[in-house]
């Protein structure tokens, strides 16, 4: 994932990245939960939700407004690698 090799991105926003990248597809809209992401990263709420916005702006996620509250997130098509598509 082009994230990954962003050195202008902050570490927490590549390590969540490295997450996210085992959790979401490009098909498809998932839910993230917070929570999950604290305590899989061990990072602060607060740390997590500004690396997903800035994540989102940067055009390495993209993100829509979830059924239930909450946002869901995908990996962009315009976004996958080599590396990234022979895993999907």
């Amino acid at each position: 994932m082009q994230a990954l090799d962003d050195t202008a991105l902050p570490q927490s926003a590549r390590l969540l990245m490295w997450h996210l990248g085992k959790r979401l597809d490009i098909l498809v809209f998932q839910p993230q939960k917070l929570e999950s992401l604290v305590a899989e990263t061990r990072m602060g709420k607060a740390t997590i939700s500004e690396a997903l916005a800035l994540l989102v702006a940067r055009g390495y996620l993209d993100a829509q407004q979830g059924l239930r509250k909450g946002r869901e997130y995908r990996l962009p098509a315009s976004r996958i690698t080599a590396r990234t598509h022979r895993a999907a």
